[in-house]
């Protein structure tokens, strides 16, 4: 597991972790947006930037009147948002890794507290979604490095055992190979001299 491979989940959280964020602060944005395009609109149909101007300033200013309807739907919104991206993200894991959704189900209190901070107005800016997702990417990647080095432990061994064992046969065979050349009466033959039959 790399980070590059993480990175589609990571910029999913990301994004639904924005958009929450937008949603959080729709008390603040609704009114700036609302303005901006009712601005927008009244200056193509007039053609007077000013007729525009002066309107969407005139819009900006009512809509923060109904500044508590701005914030219940920026709440609700934020708790689809946060809903739908833990459904997104989850499908995304499954189509990703799997390994992944075992550690899920692992550890569910942490996944449900994160869905919970989701839910719950104002502590539902705190990017949830991004920072658990990259926990749990964090402690996969841990666990296959941890993997991969008992692998790499088991195959030096499993080599310096081998080495071993080739060593101890050839030095078997080097001492047979000598006694071979020891004559009857215990002199020991030259390696250079062909032995006599």
């Amino acid at each position: 597991m790399t980070w590059a491979k993480a990175a589609p989940a990571l910029l999913i959280s990301f994004i639904f972790d924005a958009l929450r964020f937008a949603c959080d602060f729709l008390w603040f944005l609704g009114p700036i947006i609302l303005g901006a395009g009712t601005s927008s609109a009244v200056s193509s149909a007039t053609g007077s930037q000013a007729v525009g101007h002066a309107v969407g300033v005139i819009t900006t200013g009512l809509s923060a009147l109904g500044m508590p309807f701005f914030i219940a739907l920026g709440t609700i919104l934020s708790m689809v948002v946060g809903i739908l991206g833990w459904f997104v993200l989850l499908f995304v894991i499954v189509l990703t890794n799997v390994r992944l959704v075992k550690d899920m189900f692992r550890n569910p209190a942490y996944f449900l507290l994160s869905l919970g901070i989701t839910q719950v107005p104002f502590l539902n800016t705190i990017p949830s979604l991004t920072i658990s997702t990259t926990r749990l990417y964090r402690q996969q990647m841990k666990k296959e490095r941890a993997a991969l080095a008992a692998w790499r432990s088991a195959q030096a061994t499993q080599a310096t055992g081998i080495a071993e064992a080739q060593a101890l046969r050839a030095a078997q065979l080097r001492a047979a190979y000598e006694q071979e050349l020891v004559d009857e009466e215990g002199y020991e033959i030259p390696e250079s001299q062909p032995q006599n039959a």
